[in-house]
């Protein structure tokens, strides 16, 4: 059983980075700054007009 969960997670890694390859035309973010007391929250945006 443990040797079938593992094949089946690395199949699962394997068709991910395979679709890390795929074109998109606009992507939205979130960042988070938790450095000195302080915290910062920015929404970041990309749009490709031309691929």
């Amino acid at each position: 059983m443990k040797k079938l969960l593992l094949a089946v997670a690395l199949f699962m890694l394997g068709n991910l980075s395979v679709k890390a390859q795929t074109n998109y035309r606009a992507v939205l973010g979130l960042g988070i700054d938790l450095y000195d007391e302080a915290t910062f929250f920015g929404a970041t945006g990309t749009y490709f007009f031309f691929r």
